[in-house]
Protein backbone atom coordinates (compact mmCIF):
# COMPACT_ATOMS: atom_id res chain seq x y z
CA UNK A 1 0.00 0.00 0.00
CA UNK A 2 1.31 3.55 -0.82
CA UNK A 3 0.98 5.91 1.66
CA UNK A 4 0.34 9.71 1.08
CA UNK A 5 1.44 12.56 3.35
CA UNK A 6 -0.26 15.86 2.46
CA UNK A 7 1.62 18.54 4.07
CA UNK A 8 -0.20 21.98 4.62
CA UNK A 9 -3.42 21.90 3.28
CA UNK A 10 -6.09 24.37 3.73
CA UNK A 11 -8.94 21.39 4.63
CA UNK A 12 -12.62 21.73 4.34
CA UNK A 13 -14.20 18.87 5.99
CA UNK A 14 -17.16 20.37 5.14
CA UNK A 15 -16.43 23.09 7.90
CA UNK A 16 -12.96 24.99 7.35
CA UNK A 17 -10.45 23.17 9.53
CA UNK A 18 -7.57 25.68 8.41
CA UNK A 19 -4.34 24.25 7.53
CA UNK A 20 -3.94 20.53 8.38
CA UNK A 21 -1.59 17.58 7.24
CA UNK A 22 -3.35 14.26 6.18
CA UNK A 23 -1.78 10.72 5.46
CA UNK A 24 -3.82 9.01 2.88
CA UNK A 25 -3.78 4.92 2.25
CA UNK A 26 -5.32 2.74 0.82
CA UNK A 27 -8.10 4.89 -0.61
CA UNK A 28 -8.92 6.00 2.66
CA UNK A 29 -7.54 9.28 4.77
CA UNK A 30 -6.07 7.39 7.92
CA UNK A 31 -4.84 10.60 9.84
CA UNK A 32 -5.64 14.08 10.23
CA UNK A 33 -3.91 16.20 12.35
CA UNK A 34 -2.57 20.07 12.88
CA UNK A 35 0.96 18.81 14.13
CA UNK A 36 3.36 17.91 11.10
CA UNK A 37 5.24 14.28 11.54
CA UNK A 38 8.35 12.86 9.36
CA UNK A 39 7.27 9.27 8.34
CA UNK A 40 9.48 6.49 9.54
CA UNK A 41 12.30 5.70 7.68
CA UNK A 42 11.56 2.57 6.30
CA UNK A 43 7.56 3.72 4.63
CA UNK A 44 9.14 6.71 3.30
CA UNK A 45 10.52 4.42 0.15
CA UNK A 46 6.80 3.49 -0.28
CA UNK A 47 5.38 6.95 0.49
CA UNK A 48 4.36 10.55 -1.41
CA UNK A 49 4.60 13.46 0.61
CA UNK A 50 3.07 16.61 -1.50
CA UNK A 51 2.99 20.18 0.46
CA UNK A 52 -0.05 21.70 -0.40
CA UNK A 53 1.19 24.80 0.54
CA UNK A 54 -2.08 26.52 1.90
CA UNK A 55 -4.38 24.91 -1.19
CA UNK A 56 -8.33 24.55 -0.51
CA UNK A 57 -8.88 20.66 0.32
CA UNK A 58 -12.04 19.23 0.25
CA UNK A 59 -13.64 15.98 0.30
CA UNK A 60 -14.89 14.50 -2.62
CA UNK A 61 -18.12 16.04 -4.02
CA UNK A 62 -21.42 14.14 -4.78
CA UNK A 63 -23.46 15.28 -7.73
CA UNK A 64 -27.05 13.87 -7.36
CA UNK A 65 -28.26 14.18 -10.54
CA UNK A 66 -26.27 13.38 -13.74
CA UNK A 67 -26.88 11.98 -17.07
CA UNK A 68 -23.78 10.29 -17.98
CA UNK A 69 -24.99 8.85 -21.51
CA UNK A 70 -26.35 11.69 -22.66
CA UNK A 71 -29.78 12.64 -22.46
CA UNK A 72 -32.16 15.12 -24.52
CA UNK A 73 -33.48 14.17 -27.99
CA UNK A 74 -37.12 15.34 -27.81
CA UNK A 75 -37.36 16.68 -31.00
CA UNK A 76 -34.79 14.40 -32.85
CA UNK A 77 -30.97 13.06 -32.95
CA UNK A 78 -29.98 16.32 -33.42
CA UNK A 79 -31.15 17.45 -29.60
CA UNK A 80 -29.06 14.89 -27.92
CA UNK A 81 -26.95 15.95 -25.32
CA UNK A 82 -23.74 13.83 -25.95
CA UNK A 83 -22.71 11.50 -23.03
CA UNK A 84 -20.01 13.27 -21.07
CA UNK A 85 -16.37 11.93 -20.22
CA UNK A 86 -15.17 11.14 -16.89
CA UNK A 87 -12.95 13.50 -16.47
CA UNK A 88 -15.65 16.32 -16.66
CA UNK A 89 -16.31 15.49 -13.25
CA UNK A 90 -12.79 14.26 -11.95
CA UNK A 91 -11.05 17.43 -12.36
CA UNK A 92 -14.03 19.56 -10.74
CA UNK A 93 -13.64 17.05 -7.53
CA UNK A 94 -16.69 15.13 -7.75
CA UNK A 95 -15.68 11.56 -6.86
CA UNK A 96 -19.33 10.16 -6.96
CA UNK A 97 -22.23 10.58 -9.30
CA UNK A 98 -25.92 8.99 -9.08
CA UNK A 99 -26.76 8.49 -13.19
CA UNK A 100 -30.49 8.91 -14.46
CA UNK A 101 -31.74 7.95 -18.07
CA UNK A 102 -32.83 11.16 -19.60
CA UNK A 103 -35.79 11.98 -21.63
CA UNK A 104 -34.85 9.62 -24.36
CA UNK A 105 -33.81 6.65 -22.11
CA UNK A 106 -34.19 3.60 -24.93
CA UNK A 107 -31.86 4.99 -27.58
CA UNK A 108 -28.78 4.98 -25.24
CA UNK A 109 -29.51 1.16 -24.05
CA UNK A 110 -30.05 -0.03 -27.75
CA UNK A 111 -26.78 1.40 -28.48
CA UNK A 112 -25.08 -0.06 -25.75
CA UNK A 113 -27.01 -3.69 -26.98
CA UNK A 114 -25.70 -3.05 -30.10
CA UNK A 115 -22.43 -2.51 -29.47
CA UNK A 116 -22.24 -5.10 -26.84
CA UNK A 117 -24.75 -8.04 -29.05
CA UNK A 118 -27.20 -8.01 -26.62
CA UNK A 119 -30.33 -7.84 -27.61
CA UNK A 120 -33.07 -5.51 -25.60
CA UNK A 121 -34.82 -8.59 -24.53
CA UNK A 122 -31.49 -9.33 -22.20
CA UNK A 123 -32.33 -6.44 -20.29
CA UNK A 124 -36.12 -6.40 -19.74
CA UNK A 125 -36.01 -10.24 -19.12
CA UNK A 126 -38.27 -11.18 -22.48
CA UNK A 127 -37.44 -11.02 -26.09
CA UNK A 128 -39.01 -7.96 -28.05
CA UNK A 129 -39.64 -7.55 -31.73
CA UNK A 130 -41.12 -4.76 -33.39
CA UNK A 131 -40.75 -1.42 -32.12
CA UNK A 132 -37.89 -1.41 -28.59
CA UNK A 133 -39.46 -0.66 -25.67
CA UNK A 134 -38.18 -1.12 -22.44
CA UNK A 135 -41.15 -2.88 -19.85
CA UNK A 136 -39.85 -2.01 -16.42
CA UNK A 137 -37.34 0.24 -15.05
CA UNK A 138 -33.42 -0.91 -15.24
CA UNK A 139 -32.66 -2.06 -11.98
CA UNK A 140 -28.55 -2.99 -10.87
CA UNK A 141 -29.96 -6.32 -11.06
CA UNK A 142 -31.75 -6.31 -15.08
CA UNK A 143 -28.98 -4.26 -16.40
CA UNK A 144 -26.10 -7.04 -16.61
CA UNK A 145 -23.70 -4.44 -18.58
Amino acid sequence: MTLILIRNANLYAPQPLGIRHLLLGGGRILWVGDEAFDLPVPLRAVSRIVDAAGRVTIPGLIDGHVHVTGGGGEAGFRTRVPALPLSRFTTAGITTVVGLLGTDDVAPLQGHCRRSGRRMGDHTGRGLTGRTTISRPLTRTSARF
